[in-house]
């Protein structure tokens, strides 16, 4: 009966890989681990790179920022000094007088009073 079966179905067969094929797979296995060892350290390179060049234009732009906030506050400072010339030699002499006479005067409506104060000395 063994007989008839092998001969209706052939020799028999392995199916499990023999040891050359397990060799390639393997070397191929740890080939395709060491491309991707190698491109993960080259990825992990060009990325330091890249945080120390946004690092860098970071404080790049923080120098500009800082720079042209001074040019700002430069150039407020320089146009208001004629303005606070101004307000020195004529407001404020009259405005504190004023605000003197209602502290004097205590009277029951201090702006209203200071208001006409200073109309009458405009």
């Amino acid at each position: 009966m063994m007989e008839i079966v092998r001969l209706s179905l052939g020799p028999p067969r392995n199916y499990h890989p023999d040891k050359k094929r397990l060799e390639r797979e393997a070397a191929a296995t740890a080939e395709a681990e060491r491309a991707k060892k190698l491109a993960a350290e080259e990825e992990s390179v060009e990325q330091t790179k890249e945080d120390e060049e946004m690092g860098k234009l970071k404080l790049d732009d923080k120098e500009r920022a800082k720079k042209v906030l001074a040019a700002a506050e430069a150039a407020v400072e320089a146009k208001s000094r004629p303005l606070r010339k101004y307000l020195m030699e004529t407001v404020i002499p009259v405005l504190t007088k004023g605000l003197v006479e209602v502290s004097r005067v205590r009277p029951n409506d201090p702006i209203d009073y200071l208001a006409e104060y200073l109309l009458k000395f405009d």
